[in-house]
C-alpha cells in the first residue's frame, strides 16, 4: 500500500510539473534580480537578426522551355505566385521586390541576371537573408482539342429527327462537346531554395498542373502566361509543405531577471508574431565561422542547452518565459528558436 502511495504521489508530481513546464505563469513583479551579461554580436551574424523569421527573397525564374514568350512577364508571374505561398508560411519574413530592386541597382546585380547560384548567394548575403527561392519554368504543352464540329454536327442532326430522345441526345452532344473543346496547357515548373549561410541547394522539386483556355489554336502569348500563372498557381501549393519544415520563428533575448535560483527571459516576440503560452524555444550563442581553406566566413548559432517556455506574460510585441538549463550560460541577445 505503502508503495502505491508514493507511486501514486510521483505521478502527481510528474503531471503538476508537466503542466507547469508546458503552461507557466510568471509574476515578473517577484523577480527583482537583473542578468546583465550581454553577447557580443559577430557582424556577419547581424543580418540574422534583423528577421523575426527567417529571411527569404524569390528572385527571377528563368524559361526553360520551348515556349518563347515574354521571359519578363513569365517571371513575375511565377515569382508572384512563389511570393503568395511564402507569405502563407509562419516563421518566413518575405523580402519586398523594393528592397531587392534597391540593392539590385546598387551592386549591379542586374548585369548578371541572378541566375548562377553563386550570384544568388551573394546578392542574398547583402541583403540580409537566409534563403534564396528560384527557379524555371521547364515546359509548357499546348494541346488544342476542338470537338466543336463534330458537335455541330450531332446538334444538327438532332433538330433534324423526328425522334424527340434522338433530338435531345443531338443537343447534349453539341452542348458538350462546346465544352471540354478548348486548348489544354501542361505547364512544369522547378523550384529550387538556396540556403545562403553555406551556399547548399537544400530543396529542389518539379511540379506539373494544367489548365483549359479557349478554343482554337491562335492564342495570344498574353493568353498562354495567364494560362501558365493560372496551372503554376494549382502546382506550386504541392511544395508549401516541404518548404515550410525550413521556416522557424526566430527572435532573441531582451531582459533576463531572476529570483531564489528562478529565471526568466523576456524576448521580442510577441502576440503580433502568433505566440502561444506553452511554445517553446531554445537559445543560441551567434558565432563567427572561417573557413581554414577559403577563408569563407559565415554565422555559425551554437546550441546554449538553454530552453524558454513562453508564459502567461505575452505582449503585443514581447513575451516572458520560464528559463531551464545552466543559467551560468544565459546572456542578453542570445537569439531564441521556437523548436515545436
Amino acid at each position: 500500500m505503502k508503495k502505491i502511495k508514493i507511486l501514486l504521489l510521483s505521478l502527481i508530481t510528474i503531471v503538476f510539473n508537466g503542466c507547469f513546464w508546458f503552461s507557466p505563469k510568471v509574476d515578473v513583479v517577484r523577480f527583482q534580480n537583473n542578468v546583465s551579461q550581454k553577447l557580443t554580436i559577430p557582424k556577419i551574424c547581424k543580418p540574422i537578426y534583423r528577421s523575426k523569421g527567417r529571411g527569404v527573397a524569390v528572385v527571377n525564374f528563368t524559361n526553360n522551355s520551348t515556349f518563347s514568350g515574354n521571359s519578363s512577364r513569365i517571371s513575375q508571374s511565377l515569382v508572384g505566385v512563389m511570393e503568395s505561398i511564402i507569405k502563407q508560411i509562419e516563421g518566413f519574413s518575405l523580402y519586398s521586390r523594393e528592397d531587392m530592386a534597391k540593392i539590385e541597382a546598387e551592386q549591379k546585380f542586374q548585369d548578371s541576371g541572378l541566375v548562377d547560384d553563386s550570384s544568388l548567394i551573394e546578392f542574398g548575403e547583402i541583403m540580409g537573408v537566409r534563403y534564396i527561392i528560384t527557379g524555371s519554368l521547364d515546359g509548357v504543352q499546348i494541346n488544342n482539342r476542338d470537338y466543336s464540329q463534330f458537335g455541330n454536327v450531332a446538334a444538327f442532326a438532332g433538330l433534324n429527327s423526328n425522334n424527340k430522345k434522338a433530338q435531345i441526345a443531338g443537343l447534349l452532344v453539341g452542348v458538350v462537346s462546346h465544352i471540354v473543346s478548348g486548348t489544354k496547357i501542361k505547364v512544369t515548373v522547378n523550384v529550387k531554395m538556396l540556403d545562403v549561410q553555406n551556399g547548399k541547394v537544400i530543396f529542389s522539386q518539379s511540379v506539373t498542373d494544367s489548365v483549359t483556355v479557349g478554343n482554337g489554336q491562335n492564342l495570344s502569348d498574353g493568353v498562354i502566361i495567364g494560362a501558365i500563372k493560372s496551372a503554376s498557381i494549382s502546382a506550386m501549393p504541392k511544395i508549401k509543405k516541404p518548404i515550410s519544415e525550413m521556416a522557424q520563428l526566430q527572435g532573441y533575448i531582451t531582459k533576463i531577471k531572476f529570483n531564489d535560483g528562478d529565471y526568466i527571459g523576456q524576448i521580442n516576440l510577441g502576440k503580433n508574431d502568433g505566440l502561444k503560452k506553452g511554445d517553446k524555444f531554445m537559445l543560441y550563442n551567434p558565432s563567427q565561422n572561417i573557413d581554414p581553406l577559403s577563408g569563407k566566413q559565415n554565422c555559425e548559432l551554437l546550441n546554449s542547452g538553454i530552453r524558454l517556455t513562453i508564459s502567461n506574460q505575452i505582449g503585443e510585441n514581447y513575451s516572458w518565459g520560464v528559463l531551464s538549463g545552466k543559467m551560468d550560460r544565459v546572456r542578453i541577445y542570445q537569439m531564441v528558436k521556437k523548436s515545436e
